[in-house]
C-alpha cells in the first residue's frame, strides 16, 4: 500500500480553498497530490488513483456495496489522542498541526466547513507585533478500510474500459495500439484505488498579546508577558515599567483569545468563547485569561470524551492509503494492462 499523507504549504491550501484567496506563488512538497484535482470529485474509499501522475480520477471504478452516505454515518474508533503547546506559531505551523491541509487540497469527503479552521489559523498566527501561545488537542481514528471480500469492479466502469479494446473497423485488429489502450485505461481508472482513510478531530485555542507596532513590542514585551502558573492557569505578567505607560500606550495593547473545533459538538467551545473570540485590554485581562484556561482544561479531557458518537462525516480525513489493482485478486481486471493478460 502507498501512504499519502500530505502537508501542503499553507499558500497552496489557500488556493485550494477558494474563500481564502490565491497566493502569488507556492511550492508543493515532494509527493504532494495536485490540489487542482479536488474539482474532479470528493476523495473517498474506492476512488481511483494514478500513481504515475499522482492524481485521483473523478469516478469510482469499484464498489463494495456501501454508499457514501452510509459510510459518512459510520461511527469510528479513535485510537490516539495528543495535546501540544506551541509558542509564537505561524499560520503555516498552525494549519499543518491542525491537519486540515489534506482535506482542503484534495476535497476529501466530510460535512465540515473548514472556513473556521482557516480563519482561526490566520487570526491566531503570531506576527511581528504579537506574542502568542497556542494549544491543540487532537484525536485520531484507526484507518477506515474497504472490505476486501466485498469489493469488485463497477460493471459500468469495466464495460467502459473494454470499449478501448474493440475492433470497430472489423479488420481483425484493434483500432488502438496496446500503449494507447493502457494510457486510456489509466486515464479513466488509474492503476490503484483508495483502500483506507484515517480521520481526525481537534480543538485548539490561542492567547495573543498584540502591540500597536513592532517598536512597541520591542519596547514593551519585557514588561508584559504571558506566563503559565504552577497550577496550570495562565497569567498576564505586568512588570513595574507598565505603570509608567501613558493611557494611550496601555490602550494600544490587546489580549485576544481565539478557539476552533473540528469534529464533534462545539457547544462547550462556544460556552467559553461565544463567537469563538474574546478581546480584553491589559487593565481588564481576567475574562480572557479565565476563558483560555477553561478552554484548555476542556481540551485536555472533555473534548475527547464527547467524540464517542461522532460519525465519519463530522471529522476530517488526514491521510489516505492506496492499493494497486494488481495486488487485489478481485480488481486485477481494472489494471491498465490487464487486457494483455488474456
Amino acid at each position: 500500500m502507498k501512504l499519502l499523507n500530505q502537508h501542503v504549504t499553507a499558500l497552496v491550501l489557500a488556493a485550494a480553498f477558494g474563500a481564502c484567496g490565491s497566493p502569488e506563488s507556492a511550492t508543493k512538497l515532494k509527493n504532494t497530490i495536485a490540489s487542482e484535482e479536488a474539482e474532479l470529485g470528493l476523495v473517498t474509499l474506492g476512488l481511483p488513483y494514478d500513481s504515475l501522475e499522482d492524481k485521483f480520477r473523478s469516478k469510482s471504478c469499484i464498489t463494495d456495496g456501501v454508499s457514501i452516505n452510509e459510510r459518512r454515518a459510520q461511527v469510528p474508533n479513535f485510537i490516539k489522542s495528543s495535546f501540544e503547546v506551541l509558542n509564537d506559531a505561524s499560520y503555516e505551523t498552525l494549519s499543518k498541526t491542525l491537519s486540515f491541509d489534506l482535506s482542503l487540497s484534495l476535497g476529501l469527503q466530510n460535512d465540515l466547513d473548514l472556513t473556521g479552521a482557516v480563519n482561526y489559523s490566520k487570526t491566531s498566527a503570531s506576527n511581528a507585533r504579537s506574542i502568542t501561545q497556542s494549544f491543540i488537542s487532537k484525536a485520531t481514528t484507526e484507518f477506515i478500510t474497504l472490505d476486501q471480500e466485498q469489493i469488485s469492479p463497477e460493471p459500468s466502469a469495466l464495460a467502459f474500459l473494454k470499449r478501448f479494446e474493440i475492433d470497430a473497423d472489423n479488420d481483425g485488429e484493434r483500432d488502438l495500439s496496446n500503449e494507447d489502450i493502457i494510457q486510456r485505461r489509466r486515464k479513466f481508472c488509474g492503476d490503484s484505488f483508495v483502500s483506507a482513510v484515517t480521520y481526525q478531530a481537534s480543538i485548539s485555542g490561542t492567547i495573543k498579546l498584540e502591540f500597536a507596532s513592532e517598536e512597541d513590542k520591542a519596547n514593551l514585551s519585557g514588561s508584559i508577558s504571558i506566563e503559565n502558573n504552577a497550577d496550570g492557569t495562565t497569567a498576564l505578567t505586568l512588570a513595574g515599567g507598565v505603570s509608567q505607560l501613558t493611557e494611550e500606550e496601555r490602550g494600544s495593547v490587546k489580549l485576544t483569545i481565539t478557539g476552533n473545533q473540528l469534529g464533534g459538538s462545539s457547544e462547550e467551545l462556544l460556552a467559553f468563547l461565544p463567537g469563538e473570540t474574546l478581546t480584553c485590554d491589559i487593565d481588564n485581562a481576567e475574562p480572557c485569561l479565565v476563558a483560555y484556561d477553561q478552554l484548555r482544561t476542556y481540551a485536555k479531557a472533555g473534548f475527547v470524551e464527547q467524540l464517542r458518537n461522532v460519525s465519519l462525516g463530522e471529522i476530517i480525513p488526514i491521510a489516505v492509503e492506496t492499493e494497486a489493482y494488481d495486488d487485489s485478486w478481485t480488481l486485477f481486471e481494472l489494471s491498465p494492462d490487464a487486457f494483455l493478460w488474456f
